[in-house]
């Protein structure tokens, strides 16, 4: 493991360097009224105070098995989306703003585009890549054509949106030039990156037991493609059956699951525990597991 201390702009820079989220991650969900406000007043305070530097939390990636400058991001998404979307709203409130009147000062629009979101105009050429839904929401805020969406990732990006003015655009974007991080970089020596991401916590939003599972599930499995399946194919359709891809509800779920099939009541702080026991110590392999919770939550939706 490898941790260095760095500006956030210059650890998103780079022609050819991309972010993919994991399929194991959970959905993006920062709050606006919580951690984007959070972060606009300490944007704002930097501007004020002058401050030359503001810690921003830490980062953590691998390197993509394909070889290629990808970075898969374990810990830290967080952050980096949210960050993503100020700056697609920095863009497309001054491009408009700019079409109005062509004599308004304006940051350096190229600069953010080229460095920091990448092509706005093709997906496959942004330099961040979220996660099935996520993605969908992501690609409209940086083609500039949001649609009405329950995503937290339109929702985040209006609030930015709304909050950017040719007043203060410029500032802003200087503030997120002076966002330091700890870039903690894995190697294939370290010696179990499933036990790093658990133990640490996204600024103040711990993980739940149904993100604890989804990761012990699919974060071993090396196979993008493979990965990919057993996400689509059964664990987001579970999470959709619990209730429309709530971590909450999907960690009750499961919690009735493994009463169902003869596992006791877990304390409701032990479901992944519990889980974890179960399939260790089954002797279904995972798919079969899934396929049966899958099977279940379909009548358990109905009940709902």
């Amino acid at each position: 493991m490898k941790a260095t201390e760095t500006y956030l702009t210059d650890y998103m820079e780079g022609t050819n360097t991309k972010f993919r989220i994991p399929i194991y991650q959970r959905n993006y969900n920062w709050l606006a009224k919580d951690q984007c406000l959070q972060l606009w007043e300490d944007l704002v305070f930097i501007d004020n105070q002058g401050k030359k530097n503001h810690f921003f939390g830490s980062i953590v990636s691998a390197s993509d098995p394909s070889g290629d400058k990808t970075r898969i991001i374990i810990d830290g998404q967080q952050r980096l989306t949210t960050i993503s979307l100020l700056l697609a709203a920095i863009v497309n409130k001054c491009k408009v703003a700019h079409e109005i009147d062509s004599s308004l000062p304006l940051p350096n629009l190229e600069e953010i585009e080229n460095l920091y979101l990448g092509k706005r105009t093709k997906a496959e050429k942004l330099k961040l890549k979220l996660t099935k839904d996520d993605m969908r929401a992501f690609e409209q805020v940086c083609e500039g054509n949001v649609r009405n969406s329950t995503s937290n990732i339109i929702k985040n990006y209006n609030f930015f949106y709304e909050k950017i003015n040719l007043g203060n655009a410029n500032n802003i974007y200087e503030s997120i030039k002076k966002l330091q991080i700890v870039d903690i970089s894995i190697t294939s020596e370290d010696s179990d990156p499933q036990l790093i991401f658990e133990s640490l916590n996204d600024y103040g939003m711990g993980l739940t037991d149904a993100d604890k599972i989804r990761n012990y599930i699919l974060m071993n499995i090396t196979d993008e493609k493979r990965q990919e399946y057993l996400h689509n194919t059964y664990w987001y359709e579970i999470e959709m059956n619990a209730g429309l891809s709530n971590a909450e509800e999907t960690t009750k779920f499961i919690r009735y699951y493994l009463q169902y099939i003869g596992c006791g009541i877990p304390q409701k702080d032990a479901v992944y525990k519990d889980f974890k026991s179960y399939a260790k110590n089954s002797e279904k392999n995972i798919e079969t597991i899934l396929g049966d919770m899958l099977r279940i939550s379909d009548i358990y939706r109905q009940i709902i």
